[in-house]
């Protein structure tokens, strides 16, 4: 009988389209492993920490231009009033209060700088803004007619030097100089998502429905190109093809767009696209389908739930009840989209819902910060502490022969040396079982072989290996045999 070889050493390709048939370094799913910083192995991240004391109600973090760690807070109850935190290191024990003004509450859209000021939106819909040089907060400080707690988006600081602040289908702008309230007017019914820029111009992402609570459309989504330079008129816009548009960043000189068809009825699966643009039309690199037989519903936090870290985007997702921090960006010249990590120290998605939906994920230099409860404000430590279990689980496998029997003779695991504390369970399961067996754990050295108690007379298998500690995956192997199935 014949032997083969199954090798799986790639693992920056990101969620396969098809898990049955994906290209080599696809894969079902790998989560709480990171597969861009060190190439050709996975590694777990770091354990998050508490970082919110002395802090209240924490909205926004953000690393100030200055090098120190500004957050965004407020003080509730009958005396309502917007905060503004600051930090010398983020490893501080607490947080020290820069500015309180009584105002409306806060809101989580927007916290942007342009080297003078923060600027925030607050609930009665007016621009507030915080002074780095004397640690002033300044109320309402612009009061645009139109814009409402429920139409405020985000606030972007452009390379132009101006500031670009979005309500409704409206861009105000701020020259340092004038402020012009209506500087650009898009179509009525857009709902302005998100801001980037690419070379001179704005570039606005908006969704088709207003106000901001309804229903949007999910085959109008646009992506609006506005030099800033002629008042009320963009130069040019291009279509979503499909689904509605969450998140647009410039991500490597690419406009990266991702965007999101909500499920949950006969009529349609939940789908999730990533779409990239260079010139031309928004070319779709990944669609991944939730199958009705699961929650196929899905849903997207807006502005505040977006970042850019080392032309990546990554923004919060849950699909098909699959939750947590997505990634989208160029891995090893390959586009990978995939469920980067968990937003808690957990094995699963449990603690998902404390992340509120006027919250935040954002980056302070290396480390990923979320809010995920009010007041709590957790980020990724600087120790060597692994609390959360990494996954990675394998396409389905059947060798392009999925009609011949197989029996599996052995699988090894290798990793870089394990650190104490440290080991990698590994698991399968076939022909579309609901569970995972065990096939044994790997808890020293650089390598382990099984080869008992392995399954006889399958069609497909699936690998999945769960990280303990900061164990680093570099490659499984695996022999079967196959049963030619000849008939006489």
């Amino acid at each position: 009988m014949p032997i083969y070889k199954i090798t799986l050493n790639k693992f920056y390709g990101g969620v396969a389209d098809d898990i049955v048939a994906p290209n080599a370094a696809e894969y079902a799913g790998a989560v709480g492993l990171d597969d861009l910083t060190q190439s050709g192995r996975l590694s777990p991240y770091r354990s998050y920490v508490d970082r919110s004391t002395g802090g209240s109600n924490l909205r926004r973090v953000v690393m100030g231009s200055d090098g120190t760690v500004y957050a965004l807070g407020e003080v509730s109850g009958a005396n309502a009033s917007t905060t503004v935190y600051t930090k010398t290191a983020l490893s501080d024990a607490s947080w020290t209060l820069s500015a309180s003004a009584s105002v409306g509450n806060a809101q989580s859209q927007a916290f942007a700088e342009d080297g003078n000021y923060f600027y925030s939106w607050d609930s009665n819909g007016a621009i507030d803004r915080y002074s780095i040089r004397d640690a002033s907060f300044e109320n309402g400080w612009q009061n645009p007619s139109g814009a409402t707690s429920n139409n405020v988006g985000p606030i972007f600081h452009h390379s132009n030097g101006n500031t670009y602040f979005a309500y409704g289908n409206i861009i105000a702008e701020w020259d340092r100089t004038t402020f012009t309230a209506i500087a650009l007017d898009l179509p009525p019914g857009f709902q302005i998502i998100d801001l980037t820029e690419q070379n001179s111009y704005l570039v606005i992402a908006a969704a088709w429905g207003e106000p901001i609570t309804s229903t949007f459309n999910p085959n109008k989504s646009k992506v609006f190109f506005w030099d800033t330079v002629n008042t009320s008129t963009y130069q040019f816009a291009k279509s979503i093809p499909e689904g509605t548009i969450i998140a647009c960043q410039n991500i490597g000189d690419e406009i990266a767009v991702i965007s999101l068809l909500s499920g949950g009825g006969l009529s349609q699966d939940g789908k999730a696209f990533a779409y990239t643009y260079n010139g031309g039309q928004f070319q779709l690199q990944k669609k991944l389908i939730v199958p009705q037989n699961t929650d196929s519903s899905g849903f997207a936090f807006r502005g505040q739930h977006i970042q850019v870290k080392n032309n990546q985007l990554y923004f919060v997702f849950n699909l098909g009840g699959v939750k947590g921090v997505w990634r989208f960006g160029k891995n090893n010249g390959v586009y990978c989209l995939k469920r980067d990590r968990f937003l808690v120290n957990v094995t699963d998605d449990t603690d998902f819902d404390q992340i509120r939906t006027d919250a935040a994920i954002g980056f302070i230099g290396d480390y990923l910060c979320a809010i995920t409860a009010v007041g709590t404000f957790v980020c990724m430590t600087n120790a060597n502490t692994y609390s959360a279990t990494g996954y990675y689980e394998s396409p389905v496998i059947g060798g392009g022969k999925q009609y011949e029997t197989k029996d599996l003779l052995s699988v090894a695991i290798v990793t870089r040396g394990l650190p104490a504390s440290a080991s990698v369970l590994v698991r399968y399961r076939v022909d579309a079982e609901s569970s995972w067996t065990t096939i044994g754990t790997h808890s020293s050295g650089v390598f382990s072989e099984f080869a008992d108690e392995l399954p006889k007379g399958w069609n497909l298998i699936q690998f999945r290996l769960e990280t303990t500690g900061n164990a680093e995956i570099t490659e499984l192997t695996a022999l079967y045999e196959s049963r030619l199935n000849i008939k006489l």
